[in-house]
């Protein structure tokens, strides 16, 4: 089966094609089909929103999967795009669209906020992590008028983001950033 991500959940494993969100058996058997509109990055929402899955799509849209309950939802945000592979912490899924917004979407308020927008400063960001432990958020950004890379890290708490350069030469790509002590 041909697919963009694949993950293994307690049921098999979850997958994103062209299409649509595919909930697979271990022997590869399609048990629940979720049609999304170009689907790009998900993740899977742990704790008691175990059964859930984060997705977003190139549209920038983000969507809400219940395998539970087969309750599916759309949650339509204005002005963004594709972005980054969501992040799940403290009931909330971030993720950062490759204009320059950062994004918290809180599951038990639905709330959505846009906690930093670089759209003035023409970078791309590219992978958000967090440090669970220290509650820290970090961002990798390429900035398209220097065509620098950076890091930028802040508490979750208290939103307030440092910018460090990251010694990268020109045209390499930062694919990841694990942050570990």
């Amino acid at each position: 089966r041909s697919c963009y991500v694949l993950k293994k959940c307690d049921v098999g494993f979850v997958c994103i094609n062209s299409s649509s969100l595919l909930v697979m058996d271990f022997e590869g058997k399609i048990i629940k089909t979720y049609h999304i509109p170009h689907p790009s990055h998900f993740c899977f929402c742990e704790n008691e929103y175990s059964n859930l899955i984060a997705l977003l799509n190139t549209s920038g849209q983000l969507f809400i999967v219940d395998m539970q309950t087969d309750l599916f939802t759309e949650i339509k945000i204005q002005n963004t795009g594709e972005g980054c592979t969501p992040v799940f912490f403290n009931n909330c899924v971030y993720w950062a669209d490759w204009n320059g917004k950062i994004f918290p979407y809180d599951l038990s308020t639905q709330a959505l906020n846009v906690i930093e927008d670089l759209t003035e400063c023409d970078v791309m960001l590219g992978t958000l992590d967090i440090d669970k432990d220290n509650q820290e958020l970090y961002v990798t950004l390429l900035d398209r008028k220097d065509n620098k890379h950076y890091l930028m890290c802040s508490n979750l708490k208290a939103i307030d983001f440092q910018k460090v350069e990251l010694p990268i030469k020109k045209g390499t790509i930062v694919l990841g950033v694990k942050c570990e002590n």
